[in-house]
């Protein structure tokens, strides 16, 4: 999978590149693309990372989204305020990373790619990890799996079809309200999504799996 093709806008020196590529063998960098350069970054790209300023990330975004529906289109950016991160999202941006000395979540968004998931798939599975019996049911390569409580399900099938398998704290939120709406056992005080994913991971430590959810602080979870 390190052959898959990644473009890049961003100074050659800045660290996301670096990231990108000491995973990937193919990443093309172009700080200032052309319309030409647009055009072939929406044919043949797998995922494209926007290192700019807003105003270029959200232009750039708009006008490869409108060529392309699969590509992932993320943007590095330093804590980006609330009405940034809108217009990224408006402009076909899938998500907006935290600043590089944090790479939790583009270590997830490769780690998405080097399994071959594309955005907004709903093959229930990444890499090893499996869901099956309609998501009641994780399993890890051959291992018997564990059973998902209503909770567990909603938020690991949440992730799991979630491109590059990052969600949102909105996300995850309406994931369970959904699941919980419908049943008679709901209590006035339901567990948060902190308290359920470390369940989850405690739960599934005695199976002896080793459940990899992690926070992306201001953001929401990944599954890396």
């Amino acid at each position: 999978m390190r052959t898959r093709k990644i473009w890049a806008v961003a100074s050659p020196q800045a660290p996301s590149l670096q990231i990108l590529k000491s995973h990937y063998d193919n990443v093309q960098v172009c700080p200032d693309p052309t319309t030409q350069d647009l055009e072939v970054i929406a044919k043949t790209a797998h995922a494209l990372l926007l290192d700019t300023d807003i105003t270029q990330a959200c232009t750039i975004a708009q006008a490869v989204r409108k060529k392309s529906k699969k590509i992932l289109i993320l943007a590095q950016m330093a804590h980006p305020r609330l009405s940034e991160r809108t217009a990224l999202l408006r402009s076909g941006v899938n998500m907006a990373l935290p600043p590089e000395d944090d790479p939790v979540a583009l270590t997830a968004v490769l780690n998405a790619i080097w399994i071959g998931r594309a955005p907004g798939s709903k093959k229930m599975q990444i890499g090893d990890w499996k869901l099956e019996n309609h998501g009641w049911l994780i399993i890890h390569k051959d291992t018997i799996g564990m059973r998902l409580t209503l909770s567990e399900r909603a938020l690991v099938l949440c992730l799991f079809e979630a491109a590059g398998n990052i969600a949102t704290h909105a996300q995850l939120k309406h994931a369970l309200a959904e699941a919980r709406k419908h049943t008679r056992t709901r209590k006035a005080a339901d567990p948060s999504i902190r308290h359920i994913f470390s369940r989850l991971k405690q739960r599934a430590e005695e199976y002896g799996l080793d459940v990899n959810v992690e926070s992306i602080s201001g953001y929401g979870y990944a599954w890396i």
